[in-house]
Order: structure tokens, then C-alpha cells, then sequence
């Protein structure tokens, strides 16, 4: 692997690790959120099935977007997106305000993850350091669900559910921070092997039927 190469795959897993922030640490968010703003048990299922319904429509289209308009501009954008969406959750004062908020961060999430394992693909090539990469970047996702809830539960039990999504916004900063810093702005918009979305696709889906499923029993 070349340096070039370890450092956009380094600039990867880190936006990529980031952007579960929000998937990860929901669960622990939602109580005292919904206690706060008063709640019912339903809204909270629904608010709760906002994330995978987002996730759901944006994987479709992730997938072509760093191809015709740049990775690292797309990355950039969603980054962007990221810290808006947790900005409207962090003033949110109704179960509008919040669903917007949350949906605005998990399309915004998805994409980075879809056009950054493009990226990575495309950065890499064929052979051992393509391997080498998705091997670090398949290490982000259960790394990332072990420590960000850990994190979550510990800065509420500190102070108020509102303090999280503040951290979300300065964490779609410092994505857009590192998109700049790690990434190639002038990759070239060569075509390859999608084999990525068509996975993520299918877990999005996996995901959004799991939830309705819940909902309907």
C-alpha cells in the first residue's frame, strides 16, 4: 500500500467511524429525549424508524453520486448535512423537528460511508491493498458500535439529552476537517465494480424491514 493509499484509507475509516455516532449512541439518546419533549411509546417507535427509512432511500442513489460529482466533494456536502441535521435536533422542541433532524443525519451518514467505500475502492485497486483496506474499514463498524455508546450513556448521565447532538455537530465539523485533509480532491471518475451498494442496499433493507417488522408485532 502506498502512502497515498494509507492515507485516504485512514481518512476513510475515520469520517466513516464518526458518522455512526448517531446510530450508535440513538438508542441511549431516546429516553431522556422523549422524556423531555413528552413522548408517547408509539412517537418513539416511529422516531425510531426515521434513521432506517432515511438510510433506505439515500442508499439508492449514494452510490452514483461521488462519480458525478467528486467523492470528496460529496463527502464535504454530506459532512455539512450531518452537522445541520444534528443542529435541528439539538433546538428540536417536537417529534417534526426531531424526525427531520435524525433523517438529515442518517442520509447524510449513509452517503459517507457508500461514497467513502467507493472511494477506498477505487483508490486502492486490485490485489493485497485493496484487501488491507476494507479489512480496516470492515474493523470501524463493530469499533464503533462498542465505544459510541459507552460514550453516549456516560455524557447523559452527565448532563442534558441536548449536549449529544451539540457533540454531533462538532463531529460533522471535524469530518469535514479530515475530508479536506486525507482526501484527493482530484480522483478521477472512473468507473468500477459497484459491488458495495448493491451490500449496503441490502442492509439498509434488512434493517427497514427488521423495524417495521417490530413495529407490526
Amino acid at each position: 500500500m502506498t502512502s497515498e493509499q494509507r492515507r485516504i484509507t485512514v481518512g476513510i475509516c475515520l469520517i466513516v467511524g464518526i458518522s455512526l455516532l448517531m446510530v450508535a449512541g440513538l438508542t441511549f439518546l431516546i429516553e431522556p429525549m422523549a422524556n423531555d419533549l413528552k413522548f408517547s411509546d408509539a412517537l418513539v417507535e416511529d422516531i425510531l424508524a426515521v434513521p432506517s427509512v432515511a438510510a433506505l432511500i439515500a442508499v439508492f442513489v449514494a452510490g452514483q453520486l461521488g462519480i458525478r460529482f467528486g467523492h470528496r466533494r460529496v463527502i464535504a456536502s454530506c459532512a455539512a448535512l450531518f452537522s445541520l441535521g444534528a443542529g435541528v435536533l439539538a433546538i428540536a422542541g417536537s417529534a417534526l423537528t426531531v424526525e427531520i433532524g435524525l433523517a438529515i443525519c442518517a442520509g447524510a451518514a449513509i452517503t459517507m460511508q457508500i461514497v467513502g467505500a467507493g472511494l477506498l475502492q477505487q483508490s486502492t485497486g486490485q490485489g493485497p491493498a485493496q484487501t488491507s483496506a476494507f479489512t480496516t474499514y470492515g474493523m470501524v463498524f463493530p469499533l464503533a458500535f462498542l465505544v459510541f455508546p459507552i460514550g453516549t450513556a456516560r455524557v447523559l448521565e452527565l448532563t442534558n439529552w441536548r449536549v449529544v447532538p451539540v457533540l454531533w455537530i462538532g463531529s460533522g465539523l471535524l469530518m469535514l476537517v479530515i475530508t479536506f485533509f486525507f482526501l484527493d480532491g482530484h480522483t478521477t471518475a472512473t468507473r468500477v465494480q459497484d459491488w458495495v451498494t448493491p451490500l449496503l442496499a441490502g442492509i439498509a433493507l434488512a434493517a427497514g424491514s427488521r423495524t417495521c417488522g417490530s413495529r407490526a408485532g
